[in-house]
């Protein structure tokens, strides 16, 4: 850092103001701040010299030396605390920074997740166009084999309640012999399923 371009000293310091102030009650008072400000001009630009001094005697310099060690150390205390929320201002930021970092991360996994997403319906959807157009071909009565499935599933889940309610603790699998609990199915063909319910509404 540069140094400062000192001002020019000039007038003598208020020596009544100065010393009309109690050193001691200054440090053990808590009213530093408001006492050196207001004596700043006298303690840092006045124009001190030795007969000056000597006019006004020892004890007035004992209090004007006392007060400007008390400004020096009240600079000190500031210059610490502004250098402690400084530092905790850099933190503040670093963590805004990470923070700015994963959520950038998290918004392009999301994007990229969304943009595979909507290429896998678009290929579902094609898939489903081809199957139907496919079953028409072969005379298939597709909306008929969909209901077909919708309520098998739906008797298939009506066995499984009746099996959790069986009160004789017997396996589930003595109560659904007539036929299996459920079909295991790959999502895929759900989707393809439910895509070819959609198109057969839309026609």
């Amino acid at each position: 850092m540069e140094s400062p371009r000192f001002r020019l000293r000039s007038g003598a310091p208020a020596w009544g103001k100065i010393c009309a102030v109690d050193v001691d009650a200054v440090v053990e008072g808590g009213r530093a701040a408001s006492i050196l400000s207001d004596l700043v001009d006298d303690l840092s630009f006045s124009k001190v010299t030795a007969a000056e001094l000597r006019r006004v005697g020892f004890d007035a310099s004992e209090i004007m030396v006392r007060l400007l060690q008390l400004a020096v150390e009240y600079l000190l205390h500031v210059q610490n605390a502004l250098g402690d929320a400084a530092v905790a201002a850099e933190a503040a930021a670093a963590r805004a920074r990470d923070d700015a970092r994963r959520f950038d991360a998290e918004r392009k996994l999301a994007d990229a997740r969304r943009k595979s997403g909507a290429r896998h319906a678009a290929q579902l959807r094609d898939v489903a166009l081809a199957i139907a157009g496919a079953a028409r071909a072969a005379g298939v009565d597709t909306a008929r084999w969909l209901r077909a499935l919708d309520d098998e599933d739906a008797h298939a889940a009506r066995l499984v309640r009746v099996a959790l309610r069986r009160p004789d603790g017997a396996p589930a699998a003595a109560t659904l012999r007539c036929r299996p609990l459920a079909r295991v199915r790959l999502d895929i063909f759900e989707g393809i399923r439910i895509y070819i319910l959609n198109i057969l509404y839309q026609k």
